[in-house]
């Protein structure tokens, strides 16, 4: 009964890629915890107009596709992927709790804040998908044909993150009082990165 069980569980959640789905799912729950209402968070607490709020993100999104590209090139060579993503993940949370120190007037240092959260927030994923996919080359008994399967993970988290987030902001009149994600976002930092240092490693010795 045992060794059939081993074998059920194996197959319904791929025992052996567990560390992978964990990693996904835990780490994807700080990225979105704050992701699908930067917007209305942002609009609402700093008075931004929806057109400046869509044109200068826009900007800062198309420019963290070179910050991203540096970020690998220093994975790359000081092979360090642990501490590239702790210093990621801490970073993003420290620039979302510094935009609560921010008064609605100080937008320079709004877009500025928000930068600084969008560097280190983007460079997260694909860090997260070099690693799955080496895990999955270099762990016996995987195959890189389930890397699609592990990043479903992520949209799990998606899905559960957003979830719990407008119950904790939603009011009973339909607005949303986001002070809830000051606490909130700390908290979900901390099994992403515990999460990390479990899992993540340098394969390339």
């Amino acid at each position: 009964f045992k060794i059939y069980m081993k074998k059920f569980l194996s197959k319904l959640i791929g025992l052996n890629v567990l560390p992978i789905k964990c990693l996904y799912f835990f780490v994807k729950m700080q990225i979105f915890s704050f992701y699908f209402f930067r917007g209305p968070f942002c609009l609402s607490r700093f008075q931004i107009s929806k057109a400046d709020w869509g044109k200068i993100t826009g900007t800062l999104l198309s420019l963290t596709f070179f910050s991203n590209m540096f970020i690998a090139y220093i994975n790359d060579k000081y092979k360090k992927p642990k501490t590239v993503l702790f210093i990621l993940l801490i970073g993003a949370t420290v620039s979302f709790e510094c935009l609560y120190f921010l008064l609605p007037e100080q937008k320079i240092l709004f877009w500025i804040t928000l930068s600084f959260y969008l560097l280190f927030e983007t460079g997260v994923t694909p860090l997260l998908d070099h690693h799955c996919i080496q895990y999955l080359q270099y762990t016996p008994g995987t195959s890189t044909a389930s890397y699609g399967r592990q990043r479903l993970w992520g949209a799990v988290a998606y899905a559960l993150t957003n979830y719990i987030t407008e119950i904790l902001c939603k009011k009973p009149n339909g607005e949303f009082d986001f002070t809830p994600l000051r606490l909130t976002v700390p908290l979900l930092t901390i099994p992403g990165l515990i999460v990390i240092m479990l899992v993540v490693r340098d394969y390339s010795d």
